[in-house]
């Protein structure tokens, strides 16, 4: 069975980087989207992509989508 696909914004800190690393380690595929690029090599090593997501950023949100989505089939949890 494929991996279910996880979108977590605020993924570099907090609630969000603790939530990102904790769906990767349940089997889960991550990807971290945040503004800052603060955390990604902690984030990197927990097998997580983190990627530039600025959520009051239209294009930023669409261009994130678009990334995922290429080698993705589909976003499952948001």
């Amino acid at each position: 069975m494929a991996k279910k696909t996880c979108l977590v914004t605020g993924g570099n800190s907090g609630l969000g980087k603790t939530s990102s690393i904790l769906l990767q380690k349940a089997s889960f595929q991550v990807y971290a989207g945040d503004i800052t690029e603060k955390n990604n090599e902690c984030l990197i090593s927990a097998g997580v992509t983190p990627l530039f997501l600025d959520v009051t950023d239209y294009e930023s949100v669409s261009e994130s989508v678009r990334s995922i989505l290429a080698t993705e089939d589909c976003i499952d949890i948001l």
